[in-house]
């Protein structure tokens, strides 16, 4: 099945904030309890819109009428900045297909976001991502996938 794939972190919401403040808490140390900290509910709230892949992702969304797919390597567990996401989403009009979450911890996350895509029959026509190294991935697998990379939780642009 064609589909739109979008990341959330640091695509559609910028977790700049999030992550100093895990960091504050950790003593600035990456660590396990970083990562735990990191992928809980405790700080989402101070995750913030990025607009300009929001309003790319709408455009495309409308322009091709295919269904959006969030690949991401948050958790589950993440209710409420899970949430968030969705009703943003919502209120753009922008209808979630799928949800794929990196449960397990096992691969690297441009390993499991192909794997995830091929496992669930998806062939992504379009992807929106800010990880260069899942979108090398990406294009390598997937040479037609029209990328468009976010950086720095500002700009967008279309990778060539």
């Amino acid at each position: 099945m064609k589909v739109i794939v979008s990341d959330i972190d640091n695509t559609l919401v910028c977790t700049k904030a999030r992550w100093e403040a895990c960091l504050a808490e950790t003593n600035r140390k990456m660590n396990n309890q970083f990562w735990k900290l990191f992928q809980s509910d405790k700080y989402t709230n101070l995750d913030t819109p990025i607009w300009a892949t929001l309003y790319a992702l709408y455009n495309t969304y409308k322009g091709s009428n295919l269904p959006v797919v969030l690949l991401t390597g948050r958790s589950d567990d993440m209710v409420q900045g899970n949430n968030f996401v969705r009703n943003l989403l919502n209120s753009l009009n922008i209808e979630i297909h799928d949800e794929i979450y990196r449960v397990f911890r096992t691969d690297k996350v441009a390993e499991f976001k192909l794997k995830a895509v091929e496992e669930a029959g998806y062939y992504p026509v379009y992807l929106f991502e800010d990880d260069e190294e899942n979108i090398k991935a990406f294009k390598k697998k997937y040479e037609d996938c029209i990328v468009y990379q976010v950086i720095d939780c500002k700009d967008i642009v279309e990778v060539l």
